[in-house]
C-alpha cells in the first residue's frame, strides 16, 4: 500500500516538475498553431503586466507647422477628416519628403508631359500585383491614365499576374537571394538580367481590370558598356519601332510610344556587356503604380542599390511617391524592443537613401497589416503587430515622412480573421487576396483624396504654395 503511494507521488512530483519547467518556456508552436502557455503556479503569483505596445508613439500634434497652427487658430484653415477614413498623418512639416509634392503633381496632372508615378515597394503581401491593381485602377479613374506599369524581363510573380501575360525567352535573372548576386549592378527593383543574343519578350494586354486592357508607351531600361537595340513589334506587327542605347555605361531608357497597344514583342539584339532591368508600360498622362514587390524582403535591403544607380534612374524615371510597405518578414512575438529599434535604424537609412536620388519625392511609410496566428484561445492578431506598427510611425516620425496605419484601416485587431471569414485572404492569416485588396486599396484612396483636399484648403489658406 505505501509503495503505491509513494508511485503515485513519485508520478505527481514527475508532472508538477515538468509543468514547472513548461512555465519557463514559451508557448510552443504545433502545425502552425500557438499553444496556450502553460503557468502551474498562475493562480497564487502577481499577475505580470504585459505592454503590447512597449513602443511608444510619436506626437501627432507635432506634425502640423507654424503656419498651419495659426491658420487653423485663427479659423482660416478647417481640417477635412471624413468619418470612417483613416488619415494619413504627415511629419515633413510641410517640407520636402511629405505629402505635398505628390498632392501637387495630381494637381498638375493634365499639364504634365508624363505620368504622376507611385513607386510601391513591399513584400508579398501585394505580390502578383495584388492591392496595387486596384489602387492602380482606382486612381486612373479618377485622375486619368492606363496600363500596369513595371514588369521585370521574366515571369517571376508575373506568371500568377492575372494583369498581364508575359512570356520570354533567352533572359538569366539575378535575384537578391541568390549566392552568385552582385549588389552593384542591381536596378531600382532589386534584381537584374543578363539577355542572350535575340532575347524575348511577348507581353500582351488583360482584360483584368479597365487599366490594363491597354497603354500607350514601353519603356526599357538597361545598363551596359556597349549599345544594344530593341526591336519592337506592335499589335501584331502593325507597326515596329527600333531604339538604340548609347551603351555609356549607366542607366538608360528606350521609348516606344503608338496609341492603344495592346500586344508587343520586343527582341534584344547586341546583348552582350550589358544588363536589363525591366519594361513599363503606361500612358503618357494619368497616373501610374508600379509593383516592387518582393518575397521575403525586410525592406531595408533597398539601401543595398547604388545611389548612382538610384539617381540614373531618377532621370530617366521620376516618381513621385513612394510607398514603403513592409513588416511580415520581421514581426515577432518574441523580438525584444531593441530589435524594433534597430529595425528602424536601418529604415530610416532606406529612406535618407531614397531621399538622397528623389529629393522632392514624397514618401508615405505603410504600417504593417494585420496578421493572426491560431493559440489555444482562438486565431488572435500576434502581439508583435502593435510594437511593429508604432515602430513604423516612429520610423516615419523621425525620418519626417508619412505614414499610413493601414493595420488600423484594416479595422485593426482580429481584422484578418474577418478577412479570411469573408474570403478575402488567405488561411494562413497573413495574406489577403485580390478581393481583400480591392478592400484595402479603397481604403489607401479615401486616405489620399482627404490628404488632397486638405492640401488644396492650406493653399486657399496660404500655407502652401
Amino acid at each position: 500500500m505505501f509503495r503505491s503511494e509513494f508511485k503515485v507521488f513519485v508520478v505527481a512530483m514527475a508532472v508538477f516538475m515538468l509543468l514547472l519547467l513548461l512555465s519557463f518556456l514559451s508557448a510552443p508552436t504545433i502545425g502552425g498553431m500557438r499553444l496556450r502557455e502553460v503557468h502551474i503556479l498562475g493562480d497564487i503569483l502577481p499577475k505580470e503586466k504585459k505592454d503590447t505596445n512597449i513602443i511608444s508613439r510619436p506626437q501627432r500634434s507635432m506634425q502640423n507647422s507654424v503656419a498651419e497652427a495659426k491658420a487653423k487658430a485663427d479659423g482660416r484653415y478647417q481640417e477635412y477628416c471624413p468619418k470612417g477614413v483613416t488619415m494619413i498623418t504627415d511629419y515633413a512639416e510641410g517640407k520636402a519628403g511629405g505629402m505635398n509634392h505628390f498632392y501637387a503633381m495630381l494637381d498638375q496632372v493634365k499639364q504634365l508631359d508624363r505620368p504622376v508615378r507611385i513607386a510601391y515597394y513591399g513584400d508579398s503581401f501585394i505580390e502578383a500585383d495584388i492591392l496595387t491593381v486596384d489602387l492602380r485602377e482606382l486612381l486612373q479613374e479618377k485622375f486619368g491614365g492606363c496600363g500596369i506599369g513595371w514588369i521585370d524581363c521574366e515571369k517571376g510573380t508575373n506568371g500568377s499576374r492575372p494583369t498581364v501575360s508575359l512570356e520570354s525567352k533567352g533572359f538569366e535573372g539575378y535575384l537578391p537571394n541568390q549566392a552568385h548576386f552582385n549588389q552593384q549592378a542591381q536596378g531600382l527593383n532589386q534584381k537584374y538580367y543578363k539577355a542572350a543574343q535575340g532575347a524575348t519578350m511577348h507581353i500582351t494586354a488583360s482584360d483584368f481590370r479597365k487599366g490594363a486592357s491597354h497603354w500607350e508607351t514601353v519603356a526599357c531600361f538597361l545598363a551596359g558598356e556597349h549599345p544594344l537595340t530593341v526591336e519592337a513589334d506592335i499589335n501584331k506587327r502593325t507597326t515596329t519601332q527600333r531604339q538604340t542605347s548609347r551603351g555609356n555605361g549607366t542607366v538608360e531608357r528606350l521609348l516606344f510610344s503608338s496609341p492603344n497597344m495592346k500586344e508587343m514583342n520586343l527582341t534584344f539584339k547586341g546583348t552582350s556587356g550589358n544588363r536589363l532591368f525591366g519594361v513599363a508600360l503606361e500612358g503618357r498622362q494619368g497616373v501610374t503604380v508600379d509593383n516592387f514587390g518582393l518575397r521575403g524582403n525586410p525592406g531595408y535591403t533597398l539601401s543595398h542599390v547604388p545611389i548612382s544607380t538610384l539617381k540614373a534612374f531618377a532621370a530617366v524615371r521620376p516618381y513621385d511617391l513612394f510607398i514603403i510597405h513592409y513588416g511580415l518578414n520581421v514581426v515577432s512575438d518574441d523580438n525584444p524592443k531593441a530589435f524594433y529599434q534597430k529595425y528602424i535604424c536601418r529604415m530610416k537609412e532606406t529612406i535618407s537613401h531614397l531621399r538622397s536620388a528623389y529629393p522632392q519625392a514624397s514618401i508615405l511609410v505603410f504600417s504593417v497589416s494585420d496578421r493572426s496566428q491560431r493559440t489555444g484561445n482562438g486565431v488572435q492578431t500576434m502581439k508583435a503587430i502593435h510594437e511593429l506598427s508604432a515602430s513604423q510611425e516612429c520610423l516615419a516620425s523621425e525620418s519626417k515622412v508619412s505614414y499610413f496605419n493601414l493595420f488600423e484601416a484594416m479595422g485593426g485587431e482580429g481584422s484578418m480573421q474577418t478577412y479570411v471569414d469573408n474570403g478575402w485572404a488567405n488561411k494562413d492569416y497573413t495574406h489577403i487576396n485580390y478581393e481583400g485588396g480591392k478592400r484595402i486599396a479603397r481604403k489607401i484612396v479615401d486616405a489620399l483624396l482627404a490628404g488632397k483636399e486638405n492640401y488644396e484648403r492650406k493653399k486657399a489658406a496660404g500655407i502652401v504654395q
